[in-house]
């Protein structure tokens, strides 16, 4: 599947950096800009990058948080009044979502 970057107001040259950065994944290390496809959980993520990045988070924090969500079995759809963004999103602020997850606190236990 092909993501339309540009629908969430992403440039090209963001949407390749996200891919090198290995925040999306494509299908297949072939092709390159506008010819990539992704798996669907990958355009659920890419989804998610964005929207966070639109509203104000770092696209790295976004990028964790995507992946974490999408991992715990999250639909993609965002809600700000949906507790797990804010979760996720303070967390990643505090540098303690990881890419599998999140990340143990000593503080917390």
């Amino acid at each position: 599947m092909k993501i339309d970057y540009r629908e969430y107001g992403i440039t090209y040259r963001q949407f390749d950096w996200w891919s090198r950065q290995g925040w999306i994944r494509p299908s297949s290390p072939a092709g390159s800009g506008n010819d990539r496809e992704f798996p669907q959980n990958e355009v659920r993520i890419f989804r998610i990058i964005a929207t966070l990045t639109i509203i104000g988070f770092k696209p790295s924090h976004a990028a964790e948080i995507a992946r974490a969500a999408v991992d715990l079995g999250w639909s993609g759809r965002i809600d700000l009044r949906d507790k797990r963004v804010m979760t996720y999103g303070i967390l990643s602020a505090k540098g303690r979502v990881s890419a599998g997850g999140i990340a143990s606190d000593s503080r917390t236990g």
